[in-house]
C-alpha cells in the first residue's frame, strides 16, 4: 500500500471491521501522526469469547504494505493501562 492510499484503507477497514469482528463499538476512526508519520487509528471496542476488548489498532503504509500496531485490554481493565497504551504506541519508531 501506498501512503497515499491510506484514506482508501481506512475506508475497507470501516467497511469490513463490523462484519467480522462480534459487537464492535466504533470509538474513533482518525489519523494521528506517529515519529513523523501519518497513522491511521482505529479504535474499538468488541466482544471476545469470555470478555469485551477495547482496541488501537495503529495502521501506515511501510515498505508498500501495511503495517499495523495493535495495541489492546479487557474492558474492565482499560481504565488502568489506558495511558501505558498510549504511551506505548507514541513510541513507535520505524527507520526506512
Amino acid at each position: 500500500m501506498a501512503p497515499e492510499q491510506l484514506p482508501e484503507y481506512k475506508e475497507a477497514m470501516e467497511a469490513m471491521f463490523p462484519r467480522l469482528i462480534p459487537g464492535l463499538q466504533w470509538l474513533t476512526r482518525d489519523y494521528v501522526e506517529i515519529g513523523g508519520r501519518k497513522w491511521l487509528h482505529l479504535e474499538m471496542t468488541s466482544h471476545a469469547l469470555d470478555t469485551d476488548i477495547h482496541n488501537h489498532l495503529y495502521n501506515t503504509s511501510f515498505d508498500g504494505k501495511v503495517l499495523m500496531f495493535g495495541f489492546n485490554s479487557t474492558v474492565k481493565e482499560y481504565p488502568k493501562v489506558k495511558e501505558m497504551l498510549k504511551k506505548s504506541a507514541q513510541s513507535i519508531k520505524l527507520s526506512e
